[in-house]
């Protein structure tokens, strides 16, 4: 969740204000008396009514209101706003820089390309607008200018490592294959971005029909990369497909599946292998190779937590070649990590009906209209989507947790019920599946039921703290098990000593077994670390009373009441501050 320290609350509060007093017309906010505002004199009605009419915006005021959009990501409107100044101060260059980026992260390719220009002409070393203008040569087909550009882009930083892979592939484009790999040959062989080197020489040689080439060089990336992703897996997969030899394929589809349990992509991967199906080259041509560029150096950004570099790289891939779904993934998966929802489900609904992410699509589509409150569409969708593969128990997991999130939490048991009858046999990472139905039966009041997941769930993981934690407080609930459940929510803290929900588990069964200036020490740690919990602050309040810190233990309920508690919480809370708790007070400083 986003969240804003009180002071710049108050910043983007006054850009706000400020944003729109500057873009009112200027016979609003210039003048002399309330009189002349009221327009009691008909000259001035008629002139007050002609500017409301033809406005003339203030350049600081949509500076302005283009910033106050773009810190809360409504990028687009924060383009147009920018794009609105510069029109009145085109000189300015950090104006031009701000709203060239902010263009190129929408994907308006033909304005980027005017305002890349226009930064190249301030600043000839500009190497992003440099790359935008070779994009839109090879667009344009035009390799040999797209090469001329690449030769004046600086070979510094970043651009070092990018400029050299897209000069490969324009290269190629202008049927110069030795040059081309010549460039792909680093400098430095330790270097983090050697792999990416090797992929790219491997996938030129694929195309120029150099197997054993191309081989060596997609060996190279395998042994050389420190994680490989799936694109990785699927691309020498394919390779190896192509030339003969689907045993390789598989062994690699194998492993990765076995390093990543429950992937939905390597297991629709595999029902593709499995079925004879022998892909295309993931890349078929130049243009293709420069947007595989774009596309690998967007996925090193966005995990780098650079999402706007990593947005404006993705929109260039996409600019090239409009049908690449890895890419479609990752802009939508950018856009929910800046909140921007409406625009990731977009982005998902353009993933094709034949594309292997799809169904990924899909799943990521429901949690996003979950996350703009369209949450009874997504519950149709997951449930059509059920429907439609009987097999797959992905979707009904995700309905779940839908679900149990809405606290509909007996329709969340049957959803995570339907996903386990489709497992065959439940292994070790199916420990997180046991652990969201346990809650789900244990807030339903199934508890036989719940407790039989959660001790499951530790025979899988006997170390996972969310388990131990829930199980034990359970138990301290129930008043069972009380050693064992202590015993358990220890080692939960042992394993995450900064949790405030675990923290209070413990001070609450030091609570419960009569240990109440243990108690309150812990809970305090926990309220320190989850302020607003009405819960956490509740216990506090228990444990301030039972060592006879009344006052303390009033004004630590009084906190919980105004957190919001459930009905029940508060009618709790409520009746403690009428009467206390009805049990004999312990002096301060008890056990």
């Amino acid at each position: 969740m986003f969240t804003s320290s009180l002071r710049e609350l108050a910043v983007l509060k006054l850009i706000a204000v400020l944003a729109f007093v500057a873009l009112l017309p200027t016979a609003c906010v210039v003048g002399g008396k309330g009189a002349d505002l009221a327009g009691t004199a008909a000259g001035s009605a008629s002139k007050v009514k002609a500017a409301a009419i033809a406005p003339v915006p203030s350049p600081f005021g949509s500076y302005l209101a283009g910033r106050h959009a773009e810190v809360n990501y409504d990028l687009g409107a924060a383009a147009d706003f920018m794009a609105g100044a510069l029109d009145r101060d085109p000189a300015n260059p950090e104006l031009l820089e701000r709203t060239y980026r902010l263009m190129a992260g929408e994907g308006r390719m033909r304005e980027t390309a005017e305002l890349a220009r226009r930064v190249l002409e301030l600043n000839p070393d500009a190497p992003l607008s440099g790359v935008t203008l070779v994009v839109e040569a090879v667009e344009a087909g035009d390799y040999k200018a797209a090469r001329k550009r690449l030769s004046a882009l600086p070979r510094t930083g970043l651009d070092q490592t990018i400029v050299p892979l897209l000069e490969a592939w324009v290269l190629f484009a202008n049927d110069e294959l030795d040059s081309a790999l010549d460039v792909l040959e680093p400098e430095d062989e330790d270097s983090s971005f050697a792999p990416l080197y090797d992929l790219h020489a491997a996938l030129i040689n694929d195309l120029a029909g150099r197997p054993e080439e191309a081989e060596r060089r997609y060996r190279n990336v395998l042994e050389g990369a420190a994680r490989i992703p799936f694109r990785m897996i699927e691309t020498v997969a394919s390779f190896y497909q192509r030339t003969g030899r689907p045993e390789e394929a598989g062994a690699l589809y194998a492993d990765f599946e076995e390093e990543n349990p429950g992937s939905v992509l390597v297991q629709l991967a595999l029902e593709r292998f499995d079925a004879g199906l022998v892909p295309e080259p993931v890349v078929g041509t130049a243009k293709d190779g420069l947007a595989e560029v774009l596309f690998n150096l967007a996925s090193v950004l966005n995990r780098e937590d650079a999402t706007q570099m990593a947005l404006i790289f993705a929109r260039m891939a996409l600019y090239l070649r409009p049908d690449f779904d890895i890419v479609r993934m990752l802009l939508a998966e950018v856009l929910e990590r800046q909140g921007r929802y409406e625009a990731a489900i977009a982005a998902y609904e353009r993933v094709g009906t034949d594309s292997p992410f799809h169904w990924f699509a899909r799943l990521r589509l429901a949690s996003n209209l979950i996350a703009v409150e369209r949450t009874e569409e997504a519950i149709e969708r997951l449930n059509a989507m059920a429907g439609a593969r009987p097999d797959r128990p992905d979707v009904l997991i995700s309905l779940g947790d839908v679900l149990r999130g809405m606290e509909r939490f007996a329709e969340a048991v049957e959803a995570y019920d339907r996903a386990i009858e489709r497992i065959p046999e439940l292994e070790r990472r199916h420990w997180g599946l046991l652990y969201a139905r346990g809650i789900a039966l244990e807030r339903s009041k199934q508890w036989p039921r719940a407790e039989a997941d959660f001790l499951r769930a530790l025979e899988f993981e006997p170390d996972q703290p969310l388990v131990l934690n829930y199980l034990g407080y359970s138990w301290v609930e129930l008043g069972a098990n009380m050693k064992r459940a202590q015993e358990m929510i220890e080692r939960a803290v042992e394993l995450r000593p900064n949790d405030g929900y675990i923290i209070d588990s413990l001070g609450w069964v030091l609570y419960r077994t009569g240990h109440y200036r243990q108690a309150v020490a812990h809970l305090e740690r926990a309220v320190e670390l989850r302020p607003e919990d009405a819960t956490i602050n509740d216990h506090l309040g228990d444990a301030y009373w039972k060592v006879g810190r009344l006052n303390e233990a009033r004004f630590q309920w009084q906190r919980a009441l105004s957190l919001e508690p459930d009905a029940e919480l508060a009618a709790s809370i409520e009746a403690k501050l009428m009467r206390g708790l009805d049990v004999e007070v312990r002096a301060e400083g008890g056990s």
